[in-house]
């Protein structure tokens, strides 16, 4: 169980340790919830809280700009978003950032994608000395109109597991996420489920959206969004840190209303696996009704 760990023995100490244990035995996991969330204002170790910086974003872009000239197009992608992640709202770095992964995405054949961040670099207020260039870029993108349709396949698969995997003949019953080819078993001690057909090997009987998620590594947050951790070649920078990125405006709204307490700690913790326990208690507790935390 996750508060055995070492990671929150350390950071709360056994005894409190002890006390949010016994309170998961009752029904009402309010009161672990609070518990939590009150032992995490005062946890021994240093929010990881960068702030917004056009320094840090200018030397980012510098990166990716030389990653780019060595063809290095992963590296240069990473260095431009987080480039974008420290770039302050509406600043020259900002625009600047859109303006380089424009570049890269054109030099990728990403077309559709390049014309997205030229259009934000419009919409951002571009300043003269870049209109011309961005306009140029833009026509070529219209007038080649090549869009390499398999890493545009790899895109839609990556950005919807369904597509990767189809539920089963038809949707049970009793269990919404499962096919009917599995059905709920009350006969014994504990409830189980149980095959109520014969099943061939690979078919997928049970397809559900996770509760919560969270990134394997500190590069996974700028490749993929991190509410819904689809994909994209035009995530959008977090307005409130220097540390995630979204695909869209409505994933960063609903993102905000479950992560504001948990923000991403240092590496060595380990937190992004360890985290997720005590981010479900959270969520579960904001979904019904604890607004007040």
């Amino acid at each position: 169980m996750w508060l055995n760990s070492q990671f929150f023995q350390h950071i709360f100490g056994y005894e409190a340790l002890e006390d949010i244990y016994e309170s998961l035995q009752n029904d009402d996991h309010t009161e672990v919830v609070m518990k939590l969330h009150e032992k995490l204002k005062h946890a021994p170790f240093e929010w990881h809280l960068e702030k917004k910086s056009v320094e840090k974003s200018d030397a980012c872009r510098r990166q990716g700009n030389d990653a780019f000239k060595s063809h290095s197009y992963c590296q240069a992608l990473i260095f431009y978003n987080r480039a974008l992640c420290y770039a302050p709202k509406n600043s020259r770095s900002l625009i600047l950032a859109y303006s380089n992964r424009s570049a890269l995405l054109y030099e990728l054949k990403e077309f559709k994608d390049a014309l997205k961040d030229i259009k934000m670099c419009y919409q951002l207020g571009c300043p003269d000395d870049l209109v011309q260039k961005l306009k140029i870029r833009e026509e070529k993108c219209y007038q080649t109109k090549r869009v390499n349709d398999f890493t545009e396949s790899l895109h839609k698969i990556a950005a919807s597991s369904h597509t990767l995997l189809t539920l089963g003949p038809s949707p049970s019953n009793e269990i919404p996420c499962a096919s009917k080819m599995v059905k709920l078993d009350t006969s014994g001690v504990r409830p189980k489920v149980v095959a109520s057909e014969n099943i061939d090997v690979g078919t997928v009987v049970a397809l559900e959206t996770p509760f919560v998620n969270t990134f394997n590594s500190d590069l996974d947050a700028y490749r993929a969004c991190y509410h819904c951790m689809k994909t994209s070649l035009n995530l959008i920078p977090c307005n409130n840190c220097c540390l995630v990125m979204f695909c869209a405006e409505n994933c960063e709204k609903e993102s905000l209303q479950t992560t504001t307490f948990f923000i991403r700690l240092p590496a060595d913790f380990c937190i992004y696996m360890l985290y997720l326990a005590p981010r479900a208690l959270v969520k579960f507790a904001l979904r019904n009704g604890m607004k007040h935390l």
